[in-house]
Order: C-alpha cells, then sequence, then structure tokens
C-alpha cells in the first residue's frame, strides 16, 4: 500500500501544508503524476451543493432513503417537512402536510416508508413512499413527538415523545407491550447497526437508557453524558456510541464492549443536538448552538477537520448520505439546509494528495510518493 509522502527541499511556502488537499499540477509535476495512479486521493469537506430550494425557516433534521435517491427534511414552514430528489435536488410534489412542527425523520430500511415525529396530534405520521400517501391507522402517540427509528431488520418502529417511548410492529403498527419505558421526556431514539441495542436519549439528568433487544431489558452500568441528551448515533461497526447532549460534555462518545468513555473527544463550544457517524465510519458529525455550527470529527484520532463549509444558524440535525458523498446539515438560517460534499473531485489544473502519514528526514529534490512494506 502507498506508505508515505516525503519532502525535504521545498522551502516553507512551498511545502504541502496538510494532507488530503489539491495542489498545483504545475508546481509539482513528479508528485501529481504518481497521486494520479492513486485512488481515493479526494479532499473532504470542501464545498457544499448549490442549486437547494429554501422553503423552511428552521429545519429540525433530516434523512436519506436507503438508496440515497431521497432526502427528506423536517421543519417549522405550514407543511412541515419536504422530500428533496438528490439526482437534482428538486422538490417532490404531493407530500402530504404535517399536523405540526416536524421534529424527528426517518425511512424505514426497504425504503417502503417514511416516518415523522411532529407537534400536533396525532405526532406520528408514518407515509408510503411509492405515492406519497399517509399510512392509515398508526396509533397516536400519547406526547409530542420527537424522534423516529426503524429497527435494522424493518420489523419495529421507535418513537420518542414527551411521555417516553412508544414501540411500533410495522406488520400491523400495533404498540409493542412490556417494555422497559424509560420515564420522563424523550428527545431521540436510534437502534444500533446490527439490531441489538435501542438508545433513548432524554430530558434530565439520567439521560440515556439502552435496551437490550435480545430480551427487552434495560442495559445497566451505563455511565453519565451530559444532562438533556438530544440525539445519538451508533458508529458502523457498533463499537462506538456518540450522544450530543445539550450541557457540558456536549459530546460523549462510549465504547460499546464496556459502556466506557472515550477519552480525548474535542470539546463542543456549545449545546449540541444531533450527532451521525459517517457510513464508512472516519467521520462523526456533530451539530451545535453557536458558530461554526457544525463540527466534523475524524474517529481515528478523534481530531477536528478544519476548513469545512460555514452553516447559517444553528444545526439541530445532521446526516451522511449512505454512498458517503454528501453531509447534511438542518439548521435554523437560509437556506436552512445545507449539503456538504463528503468528497470531490480537484480542480482543473490540480491533483490531490492522498491522506497518509508524513515521513520526514529524507533528502530528495522534490516530494515523491514511496512503497511501504506490507
Amino acid at each position: 500500500m502507498i506508505g508515505d509522502i516525503i519532502y525535504n527541499d521545498l522551502n516553507d511556502e512551498k511545502r504541502l501544508p496538510c494532507l488530503g488537499n489539491a495542489y498545483p499540477i504545475a508546481e509539482y509535476p513528479e508528485l501529481a503524476a504518481i497521486c494520479e495512479r492513486v485512488p481515493g486521493t479526494n479532499i473532504d469537506f470542501q464545498s457544499t451543493v448549490s442549486g437547494i430550494s429554501t422553503i423552511a425557516t428552521v429545519s429540525y433534521g433530516s434523512a436519506f432513503s436507503p438508496d440515497g435517491q431521497y432526502l427528506a427534511v423536517v421543519h417549522s414552514n405550514s407543511s412541515y417537512f419536504f422530500v428533496l430528489r438528490t439526482s437534482d435536488w428538486s422538490i417532490v410534489s404531493g407530500t402530504p402536510t404535517l399536523a405540526g412542527v416536524g421534529y424527528g425523520v426517518c425511512f424505514s430500511p426497504d425504503g417502503k416508508y417514511l416516518a415523522l415525529a411532529h407537534s400536533s396530534s396525532p405526532y406520528l405520521t408514518v407515509v408510503h413512499t411509492s405515492d406519497w400517501t399517509v399510512v392509515p391507522d398508526t396509533p397516536a402517540l400519547p406526547g409530542l413527538g420527537r424522534g423516529v427509528a426503524f429497527s435494522p431488520d424493518g420489523q419495529y418502529l421507535a418513537t420518542a415523545h414527551y411521555s417516553g417511548l412508544t414501540l411500533l410492529r410495522v406488520s400491523n403498527w400495533s404498540v409493542v407491550s412490556g417494555l422497559p419505558v424509560p420515564s420522563g421526556i424523550a428527545f431521540g431514539v436510534s437502534f444500533s447497526n446490527q439490531g441489538r441495542y435501542l438508545c433513548i436519549t432524554k430530558l434530565g439528568t439520567a439521560n440515556i437508557s439502552i435496551i437490550d433487544t435480545s430480551g427487552w431489558v434495560e442495559v445497566s452500568g451505563l455511565p453519565t453524558v451530559g444532562n438533556n441528551a438530544d440525539q445519538a448515533s451508533f458508529s458502523p461497526k457498533d463499537d462506538y456510541l456518540a450522544v450530543a447532549s445539550q450541557s457540558s460534555p456536549y459530546l460523549t462518545v462510549i465504547r460499546t464492549s464496556d459502556w466506557s468513555v472515550v477519552s480525548g473527544t474535542p470539546s463542543l463550544p456549545s449545546n449540541a443536538f444531533a450527532c451521525d457517524f459517517s457510513p464508512n465510519g472516519e467521520y462523526l458529525a456533530v451539530g451545535h448552538y453557536v458558530t461554526p455550527y457544525l463540527t466534523v470529527i475524524r474517529t481515528s484520532d478523534w481530531s477536528v477537520v478544519n476548513n469545512i463549509p460555514s452553516i447559517q444558524g444553528v444545526a439541530r440535525g445532521v446526516s451522511f448520505s449512505p454512498n458517503n458523498q454528501y453531509l447534511i446539515a438542518a439548521h435554523g438560517s437560509s437556506p436552512c439546509v445545507t449539503a456538504i460534499n463528503v468528497t470531490q473531485d480537484a480542480p482543473t489544473g490540480y491533483f490531490h494528495v492522498p491522506k497518509i502519514p508524513m515521513q520526514k528526514g529524507i533528502n530528495i529534490d522534490y516530494p515523491v510518493l514511496i512503497q511501504a512494506e506490507e
């Protein structure tokens, strides 16, 4: 595999300042020739997608369909949610209007359903994605709807609301009884990717509950996280659980092997409202209350990715696309939805340097890539 970029004889102005960026071919022709043969040399989080319509005043969350064809966004305007086609970012017509402000949104694993949690009775709406009609006979929630999550096998729909947790069977939309229902206001729900765990984030100090779905029993020995935990996200391999909280510490990352807290994660500047791991597990995105409103973290060393595009307003929802092409921030100022290119092609006349470790102290006349020993 490619091992290192090495350089010595460049002056400080010409040294490659960081890996993973684009550089002029004319200045580094030998390195450019080598990099063109290296796969995966795109730069990350450097540009936004243009042409997305602004039709909301405050957006609270977003979710991609499993195939990445659609992006659903919940918001505070009169329709309370909209659906975009990701092929051209046009708005899908004929979607229903919710009874109140949309807070939670999730597609089923097979893409057949779109579940939406909202502020007015019945607090939950499920939509057929084939024709965008409302699924009849889904039960009303006992309180304001805040979060929704389908289980990975599609058998269950978990809902978080101001009276706690309700779990539905998707086959007939009946309520599952006998659960260790956490007390108090629930803000969010998330299943682990293998379906073993269901995490509920809650208002107050006892602010996360985790249910082991193999026996529907509550997990004990959980660590303390920041008060008023808003949302949580499991990493793709389920080895980590990230929790975004409205009180310090605003971000907690937990090892699921023993429920211990990971040390060395960055401190966020303020209340965190949302978090999401990238599908490849390389990044963790967190939306929060003050500028820069969005923080992206490398999971390899928990360092912060610098120079990502600016977000206009509080980011209350973040979501990666299934193919890892986009990172969506749902936020509180125009345009209310920002799509960031996770990777992009180099501009004309430039090339990309792959993000691999640096080796120094070797005297050479120009930067080159060397083949590392396996």
